[in-house]
């Protein structure tokens, strides 16, 4: 698996074919999160395809002249800090041989939020210390987690963490 294929323009080319494929000329395309910035070049590259476009969480960014590493947006945001775990292909193993662990942290309930899953070193020291076998409380039940752990079991974590390892690809589709 490419991480190109998961770049912005990839992304926005998968949504305009599925749209073809449900014969859905224009749509209401909605993205929150990392899924703002794709839904906004969706918007830029596809226009007619847009009834709406809304965004949640993340506001329009332009295209950018200068790239910026995820090391370097690290530095200025560091919150952003689990962005240069996920970033690094070697993140993958420890992810996918301590998934449980993994989503309990990703799906945490907001009582839960005082440990700092995005700052620098947090997940690299999590998949370190062997000690953290403790369940954590979830916004999941218990059906809805084993769906995540079966799906991302089979699936492995490497697909959904190139999205994370496309920042220079997607700067240059840019250009």
């Amino acid at each position: 698996q490419d991480p190109s294929d998961y770049s912005t323009q990839r992304l926005c080319a998968d949504l305009a074919a599925l749209l073809d494929l449900l014969s859905v000329q224009r749509a209401v395309v909605i993205g929150h999160d990392w899924g703002a910035f794709t839904a906004a070049r969706f918007a830029l590259w596809h226009p007619e395809r847009l009834l709406s476009l809304i965004l949640l969480s993340v506001p329009y960014t332009p295209p950018s002249r200068t790239y910026m590493s995820i090391e370097d947006v690290v530095q200025r945001v560091p919150n952003l800090a689990y962005q240069a775990y996920f970033a690094n292909p070697a993140s993958t193993a420890p992810i996918e041989n301590d998934l449980h662990n993994f989503l309990s942290i990703v799906f945490r309930t907001q009582e839960d939020q005082e440990k700092p899953a995005a700052s620098r070193g947090f997940l690299l020291k999590w998949f370190r210390d062997t000690a953290n076998t403790q369940e954590e409380p979830s916004v999941l039940n218990d059906k809805e987690f084993q769906i995540y752990l079966d799906v991302l079991s089979k699936g492995g974590m490497n697909g959904p963490l190139n999205y994370y390892r496309t920042s220079k690809h997607r700067h240059e589709e840019e250009e």
